[in-house]
């Protein structure tokens, strides 16, 4: 053992901190993952720019009192409100942060394990673990996910304040960890099994879990119940709850515990790593046998390690703290349309790591002949472990570079996933790449037949190939499902009904579009246009009138009312348009106002 703790310890950290840095460093380069919700927490949501436009005290009363796309958690949008304040919009900024966030997590990992154990290289290895993991890589490398590590950093602290006031029994500590949970809490409703996790230090700190230590924790549990229930208000006010109520409960089991094992597998093998996790295909109605066997494989994996005597109570407190971390995200309750998440480990790891940790370190250290054969074994496996987690980390860092990369790798490592071909079709749209935008919604579509989200974009793909037919049939199929963008599917089919002549169903989409939103300007226009392509000038007049009220900049909707009141006419109102489309600078032919003042004349 090392006898200088003082120096040992803070040598430990410093490597830490070095090889964090060393490993996390190409992240800082990343870009912003605006189809993954990069987009909707920051860069496009008005309510990070608050600080920066309104009070203090209006940002906070605000940022307390509304949800967040699906999510209650106040500090995190405060946390981006400050970079925004800061540098705007420039992601090296949060990237620096969640950066930072991640080694003062792993320091607090440091921390907390040394206070349970008082042995460095305990602490040393399961923070090194903690900081290195390829699993970990997107919590810190996307920008999106800071509420794990914002809530994260407060629940090991409060953990830490914890075990203090355990052993000084005193009232400040409690005090401080009531307060650390309430922190985090508005981090990330995850933190309400904090209470939980209280009596599993309780067990690995006594030996035992009292009633009476119970009495203390009452108040922890009550506040846990009102966030729990808050939370899914919020995931309910964004239809954040997944839709997947055919699923039944025995498959729920099912999922959940091949998650689990799953989870346990990729914390040693790291090739296929992924953001996206899809639930498993059937094949005649029939899931692969593996996921049959997962609740019984799970059930004879926690008995026999149960059943290991050696270190019995390391073991049951890293499993226990592993199980309860994770059991909000086993998609009992669904949230999301992913089986599993790297995400969802960042925090449940701890307990496996300080399993890992906890034995390495009883072989290293043991003095005894019995162990010392077994001693450059353990920390050959170690050294082996580290490099690979560096060297898979360092690689998914640059993964997570844009979204063209994340998800080009998703497909490789789950290519029956709908999901990444969807989002990687939209980037193909964006860049023009209309066919192999609509090769990826194909496969997408294949996969997951009633994709609406799918349908859509091979819907606007099409739009853009003149394939007019194919593209009603999509947003057909887009309006017979869900869909909460509803108006721009009418939109987008009358366009394509008008383009293939079918007037009367342009004109039924365009109304129906208006129907849910009659303050819709380009509906309006696209509606009235239809009107004009069918000689019906008055009521064309009446829609571009609507068109012009909602934007009265729109000078193509004024050079089309004047061409309708030509049309009829009405040669003097049709002059007055016609002039104010060309102050508008929208391009009227002089031959068309000279053909008007001819009219006029006569």
């Amino acid at each position: 053992m090392i006898r200088n703790k003082k120096y040992s310890n803070g040598l430990f950290l410093a490597i830490i901190a070095i090889l964090t840095l060393s490993i996390y460093f190409p992240s800082l380069n990343n870009k912003f993952l605006n189809d993954w919700d990069d987009g909707v927490y920051v860069i496009n949501n008005p309510q990070i720019k608050s600080l920066h436009s309104d009070s203090i005290s209006y940002t906070l009363n605000k940022a307390f009192k509304s949800y967040t796309y699906g999510h209650y958690h106040p500090l995190t949008m405060l946390s981006y409100c400050m970079e925004y304040n800061l540098s705007g919009v420039n992601p090296k900024t949060y990237h620096i942060t969640n950066l930072l966030l991640h080694i003062l997590n792993a320091f607090l990992v440091f921390a907390l394990v040394w206070l349970l154990v008082r042995q460095s290289l305990v602490a040393f290895i399961t923070s090194l673990l903690f900081a290195l993991h390829p699993m970990h890589v997107e919590t810190v490398a996307w920008i999106a996910d800071r509420k794990d590590l914002l809530c994260s950093l407060f629940f090991i602290a409060a953990m830490c304040s914890y075990v203090m006031y355990h052993q000084n029994q005193n009232k400040k500590y409690y005090i401080l960890t009531f307060f650390l949970f309430v922190l985090a809490l508005f981090s990330k409703a995850m933190a309400i099994t904090f209470p939980v996790v209280l009596f599993a230090l309780d067990y690995f700190m006594t030996g035992k879990i009292s009633i009476k230590n119970s009495k203390g924790k009452l108040l922890f549990l009550i506040l846990s119940l009102i966030f729990g229930y808050v939370s899914i208000l919020a995931q309910k006010s964004n239809d954040a709850l997944a839709d997947l109520d055919h699923i039944n409960i025995l498959e729920k089991i099912m999922f959940s515990s091949y998650s689990i094992i799953m989870y346990v597998v990729k914390l040693f093998s790291f090739s296929n790593i992924s953001a996206f996790y899809n639930y498993p295909l059937t094949e005649n109605g029939k899931y692969p046998l593996f996921f049959y066997a997962a609740p019984f494989l799970l059930f004879g994996l926690i008995w026999v390690v149960l059943k290991i005597k050696q270190h019995k109570k390391l073991i049951r407190f890293g499993l226990a703290f592993f199980l309860i971390t994770i059991a909000l995200v086993l998609q009992i309750i669904p949230a999301g349309n992913v089986i599993m998440a790297d995400r969802y480990t960042y925090l449940p790891y701890i307990g496996l790591f300080f399993i890992i940790a906890g034995f390495s370190n009883s072989i290293i250290a043991n003095i005894s002949l019995k162990s010392t054969s077994a001693r450059p074994i353990v920390m050959a496996s170690l050294v082996v472990y580290v490099f690979g987690c560096c060297y898979f980390s360092f690689g998914r860092t640059k993964v997570w570079n844009n979204s063209m990369s994340l998800w080009t790798d998703t497909i490789e490592k789950n290519p029956d996933a709908a999901l990444p071909y969807c989002n990687r079709a939209a980037l193909f749209l964006k860049q023009n790449q209309t066919e192999k935008a609509i090769s990826d919604l194909n496969h997408a579509i294949t996969i997951r037949p009633k994709y609406i989200t799918a349908h859509y974009n091979r819907g606007i793909a099409f739009m853009r190939l003149g394939k007019f037919n194919e593209a009603v049939n999509d947003f057909s199929m887009v309006l017979q499902n869900k869909s909460r963008d509803i108006i721009s599917v009418y939109m987008n089919r009358g366009d394509a009904y008008m383009q293939l002549g079918n007037y009367k169903e342009a004109i039924e989409d365009y109304t129906s579009g208006l129907s849910y939103d009659d303050h819709f300007g380009q509906a309006y226009y696209n509606r009235g246009l239809v009107f004009y392509t069918v000689n019906q000038y008055e009521e064309a007049i009446k829609d571009f009138s609507l068109a012009i009220r909602i934007n009265p900049d729109n000078g193509q909707a004024y050079y089309l009312r004047a061409w309708s009141l030509y049309k009829i006419s009405d040669f003097n109102h049709a002059l007055e348009d016609a002039n104010a489309a060309q102050k508008l600078r929208y391009p009227v032919k002089q031959s068309f106002i000279n053909d008007i003042l001819a009219k006029i004349k006569s």
